[in-house]
């Protein structure tokens, strides 16, 4: 028998218990189902956990690896780059999943992400969203239990704005793969949050909200 005891510091739990046995049968190896327990109301975000594993006294082996819990995304664009990131352009005045832009390319709208744009860890690429260089928006809604506050996180490999709730919150301007950080007030129900990106296809960009070590502390 293997001896199992499972770890996170984001209180994810298992529902066969945080310690457990796996029996070996005559051959060398064992499949075994845990059904990790995660609380809801549950914010999107990425949590750790780590699973030990001991024959008698002596460590066997680790598994250390994370759960990601996605954004739901919509997409519209591309539209002209003209003014890069301080040229206002309808989305930024208010979205309205059903309406439709004029573009470069003709009528644009919203479309969900599809799930082969998003990586394990949140990250989107517009390879599979857009051909063309241009200003692209990425859209998606929080609901939030309680007025709070946290910490935003804004990735991008493009100029890239970040809007939470029709404010301007964070800024990438460099195509250099930096990140922005800004503390951001949640309101009561549904918060709206904006991603304005600069690019093209190649372009990425990832938006993480909270502290990925607590996934209860938010009420999401």
């Amino acid at each position: 028998d293997a001896k199992y005891y499972w770890f996170s510091p984001a209180g994810l739990r298992v529902a066969e218990g945080n310690t457990g046995l796996i029996h070996m049968g005559v051959s060398d190896s064992a499949v075994v189902t845990l059904h990790v327990e995660i609380p809801s109301p549950c914010r999107p975000g990425l949590f750790p956990f780590t699973l030990k594993f001991f024959a008698g006294d002596r460590e066997s082996g680790t598994i250390a690896s994370s759960l990601f819990k996605p954004y739901q995304w919509t997409y519209v664009g591309p539209f002209a780059p003209d003014g890069g990131l301080a040229h206002v352009l309808p989305p930024e005045q208010g979205v309205n999943l059903l309406q439709s832009y004029p573009g470069p390319n003709g009528s644009a709208r919203w479309r969900p992400v599809p799930e082969s744009a998003c990586d394990p860890r949140g990250g989107i690429a517009l390879q599979s969203l857009a051909d063309d260089n241009g200003v692209h928006y990425l859209y998606t809604i929080v609901a939030c239990a309680y007025e709070t506050q946290l910490q935003a996180r804004l990735w991008s490999n493009a100029p890239a704005t970040l809007f939470v709730n029709g404010r301007r919150v964070a800024t990438v301007a460099s195509a250099n793969g930096d990140s922005a950080v800004a503390r951001v007030q949640l309101d009561p129900d549904k918060n709206h949050i904006l991603i304005k990106l600069i690019g093209d296809r190649d372009a990425k960009v990832s938006f993480a909200l909270g502290d990925d070590d607590n996934l209860a502390a938010d009420e999401f």
